[in-house]
């Protein structure tokens, strides 16, 4: 998702361009990729930056952390970053070490042809939004940890209802870890 922002940048401050964005897709190999991303952007020119808002919604396939399925989640994300320009002739400053050095407060620049790129940051933006441990739906079942059954298409045959791993502590509480149906 680049744009170029030349005529933004000798623009006054406060000038500003809409995008409307159709389904784009964005691949990452850390977070993986995200598909039919749509939604709107505003590229707006202050002193000495541009800032970016917007809204976007994508779609993501991750792997269910309880039957190891395809999770199809859908995701909202607002994005605001600011860019600051290289050219000097367009109100850019030279890159200063200070600001390539710090990982904690990364500058995100626009390019010497003046494109801006917005791909890491909606990148970024879906990415927190992805939980860690994604479903396939909410009450997924899961695999049994015994007879290796996917609980939400077979019912399990071992009989065993209860996480192995739980049973000292129901023990304690008086339970039964392994009940039978």
């Amino acid at each position: 998702m680049i744009f170029n922002v030349a005529g933004l940048l000798k623009d006054n401050s406060g000038s500003a361009r809409k995008y409307r964005i159709e389904r784009e897709s964005l691949e990452s190999e850390v977070h993986g990729s995200f598909t039919d991303i749509v939604g709107s952007v505003k590229l707006m020119r202050t002193d000495r930056t541009v800032l970016v808002t917007g809204e976007l919604e994508a779609t993501t396939v991750q792997t269910c952390s309880r039957c190891l399925e395809p999770a199809h989640l859908a995701l909202r994300a607002r994005i605001e970053e600011e860019y600051r320009p290289v050219n000097k002739d367009l109100g850019g400053q030279q890159r200063s070490s200070e600001y390539e050095e710090d990982p904690l407060d990364p500058v995100l620049w626009i390019d010497d042809r003046n494109n801006l790129d917005i791909s890491d940051a909606v990148v970024q933006s879906f990415a927190a939004l992805t939980p860690i441990a994604p479903l396939c739906k909410p009450d997924c079942k899961g695999i049994c940890l015994v007879c290796k059954a996917d609980r939400n298409k077979v019912a399990c045959q071992c009989g065993q209802t209860a996480d192995p791993r739980w049973e000292a502590l129901a023990k304690l509480g008086g339970f039964q870890a392994n009940s039978r149906k």
